[in-house]
């Protein structure tokens, strides 16, 4: 993945998958939620998965319309959720 800071650790790479999978992301959308969960911005997810700023701001695009979200927190809010939906 690369991206496994702070945030993004409180889940298992198998239950990242899975949550991925349940949801519908593709590997890239994976990464940037991720990073959404490290707190990372743009840029720097943009650096770390060595895409440009500009690609990273589409995929957030596309993730808010594919999870009904309008920002990150209701983007966190809705992983969790489903987290929670898997685990029960």
């Amino acid at each position: 993945m690369g991206l496994r800071g702070l945030g993004s650790a409180m889940f298992s790479t198998q239950m990242w998958f899975r949550i991925a999978e349940s949801l519908n992301l593709s590997g890239r959308e994976l990464q940037i939620v991720q990073g959404v969960f490290d707190d990372l911005t743009e840029i720097a997810i943009a650096d770390v998965i060595q895409i440009s700023p500009h690609t990273v701001h589409s995929h957030f695009e596309r993730l808010h319309r594919k999870l009904s979200v309008a920002n990150r927190v209701q983007l966190v809010l809705r992983i969790v959720e489903q987290y929670h939906r898997l685990s029960a």
